[in-house]
């Protein structure tokens, strides 16, 4: 099944960006006729040039055309997903895998993931209570600048910001695996072969999402190689796809199953590729409404969200909406009650 593929709002291992809060991925595999209709709606706006999101949504007639393009998806929703990543959300489940998971490893325990996306969502949604809103983008600043760095002196700035929570014991108690043994975090950054950003799995995670949903299991994947996707740590990895060992465990809730193929990869222009402009269209179209609320609730946010599933739709969002109880943690006690 020939996918085309393309993203909105990389930013590689920055996940505060404060332009590009969210990454998304916008996939479809719809056929040539299919892709040629779509290329009619939006012909009357750019005349052969290249089909962009970021200007359709600029002029009163883009907007128009954007209903018309979510019309079509609406017709069409078994042949597209999209993935859509709240980088700060990613970033604090990146401290509870590389900074908490270690110690507590070290300590004997083995929280399995379902175990460390409850924590990541208890944090996400508590300590910006306990510590105030500054302590916690300031946290985020120092988690992501360790990430990146690797090194002792952010590792230092990381551990001294969160000794801070000394002053509020439900918040030390939160931090207090990291606090406790530091060491543990630094060993695992510094490991051969740790990756600081998520990507990878995020396209993995589409592939397998497509297969569970859609019984997909042959893959032609055509993405922008104009884009970002071609940064060494995205459209390389697309590249590689193909190469995969069966049954490749990328961690506990992801795996590639062996009736995965992935048949071939390739870069296209994504000026002569109505395909790609699609997924720029769907990609962009699910970054812009997430982007505000004044955008989920307007016209083109809502037209969109509505037709939408869980076959459609992916996310990776902590919220207070997910319990320890609600994803299968045994005998978790929900925090938020």
């Amino acid at each position: 099944m020939r996918m085309f593929l393309d993203e909105s709002g990389f930013t590689g291992s920055d996940y505060v960006n404060q332009d590009q809060p969210f990454f998304v991925l916008g996939s479809h595999w719809l056929s040539d006729p299919e892709v040629s209709a779509f290329q009619e709606l939006v012909a009357r706006s750019f005349r052969g040039n290249e089909i962009k999101f970021r200007k359709l949504i600029k002029t009163l007639n883009g907007k128009v055309i954007l209903r018309d393009v979510i019309t079509f998806l609406a017709q069409h929703k078994t042949k597209y997903c999209v993935y859509v990543v709240d980088k700060k959300s990613a970033l604090v489940r990146r401290f509870v895998d590389d900074c908490i998971e270690p110690s507590m490893a070290e300590a004997g325990l083995s929280p399995n993931y379902k175990e460390r996306w409850a924590y990541a969502n208890l944090f996400s949604t508590t300590m910006p209570a306990f510590m105030g809103p500054q302590w916690y983008e300031a946290f985020l600043v120092r988690c992501n600048a360790f990430l990146r760095e690797k090194d002792p002196a952010s590792l230092g700035r990381l551990l001294d910001h969160c000794l801070l929570c000394s002053s509020n014991e439900s918040a030390l108690e939160i931090v207090s695996p990291f606090v406790a043994n530091p060491k543990a975090a630094f060993s695992e950054v510094n490991r051969v072969g740790y990756t600081e950003d998520i990507f990878e799995t995020i396209i993995l995670g589409l592939i397998v999402h497509c297969r569970n949903h859609f019984g997909i299991t042959n893959f032609d994947v055509v993405y922008d190689s104009t884009s970002a996707t071609t940064d060494s740590s995205l459209g390389a990895f697309v590249q590689r796809l193909h190469g995969l060992p069966r049954m490749f465990k990328v961690s506990e809730v992801c795996s590639i199953y062996p009736d995965i193929v992935i048949e071939r990869v390739r870069g296209v222009d994504s000026k002569s590729s109505a395909g790609i402009a699609l997924s720029d269209v769907l990609a962009g179209l699910a970054n812009w409404t997430f982007r505000s609320q004044e955008h989920l609730e307007s016209d083109i946010g809502k037209a969109f969200l509505t037709p939408l599933d869980d076959r459609n739709f992916i996310h990776m969002v902590n919220s207070p909406d997910v319990t320890p109880d609600g994803i299968g943690v045994l005998d978790g006690e929900s925090p938020w009650e």
